[in-house]
């Protein structure tokens, strides 16, 4: 049923990124909203996002495409400060949830969901609003996924000039070399290639299976230029992980994680 007029209060299933997106955005339109999240969480005191998160988080402007000899053959500005007036930021996703969670602190919730003129379906790829109202639209596995690990930045042997964030664009697959932390003391590294899909028990298997990943991510290590190899040799088992690429049938979407 359309509504003829804006909604005074709007129920967001998931209190993720889109649903806490979501609620600040109809905030500063003065609609009401209310997001319910299955897992609870403490949250703290109200704020503004960027300005709360930026001081905590890597700022850069620049991400840079590498050839398999580490030449630069393209650059991707995500925003720029000289251009915009701020930066991008990287932020850990917990981190950036805790944050967001706490500028609704403050706000009076509205706990009964029938009360609520539209409810809004934020609860993931897997999302059981749209399992509920929109059972034929699934999502579907891409055919790609992305094996990470953390490494200190002390441990790779970066060339002079090297700008960072990169992704290595070899014939082998890409590899991403991105700084964390708000120092970039840290790199997340992560190859994607492609993958066979899996059932549910066996994704959830390689995803534990630590040393899996690991031998997984040493593939073709020889192949890498130097400074992936720097970051293969020293990429801790227990800081191994995966990302699968899931396609959302509307076209244009994709989503990371399985």
């Amino acid at each position: 049923m359309a509504l003829a007029d804006p909604p005074a209060k709007v129920a967001i299933i998931g209190g993720g990124l889109a649903g806490l997106t979501l609620a600040l955005v109809l905030h500063g339109l003065n609609i009401t909203s209310t997001f319910y999240e299955a897992r609870s969480e403490d949250v703290g005191q109200r704020g503004g996002v960027y300005e709360r998160v930026r001081d905590t988080s890597l700022q850069f402007d620049v991400l840079t495409f590498k050839d398999g000899q580490g030449q630069t053959t393209d650059e991707y500005y995500f925003v720029s400060e000289k251009l915009y007036g701020y930066q991008a930021i990287r932020i850990m996703r917990k981190e950036l949830l805790n944050e967001m969670k706490a500028m609704h602190a403050a706000r009076t919730p509205h706990p009964n969901l029938l009360q609520q003129q539209a409810v809004v379906g934020a609860d993931g790829i897997h999302s059981t609003v749209h399992g509920t109202f929109l059972s034929q639209v699934k999502p579907m596995y891409a055919g790609f996924v992305g094996i990470n690990s953390v490494v200190e930045k002390a441990q790779f042997r970066i060339p002079d000039g090297y700008k960072l964030p990169a992704t290595g664009m070899p014939k082998l697959g890409a590899f991403l070399l991105v700084p964390r932390k708000p120092d970039g003391s840290e790199l997340f590294i992560e190859s994607q290639r492609r993958f066979a899909e899996l059932d549910p028990a066996g994704w959830g298997a390689l995803r534990k299976g630590k040393h899996k990943l690991h031998d997984m991510l040493q593939e073709n290590k020889a192949d890498w230029p130097d400074i992936v190899q720097s970051a293969l040799k020293a990429a801790p088992v227990d800081r191994m992980g995966l990302l699968g690429i899931l396609r959302h049938p509307a076209p244009g979407i994709v989503v990371i994680g399985i």
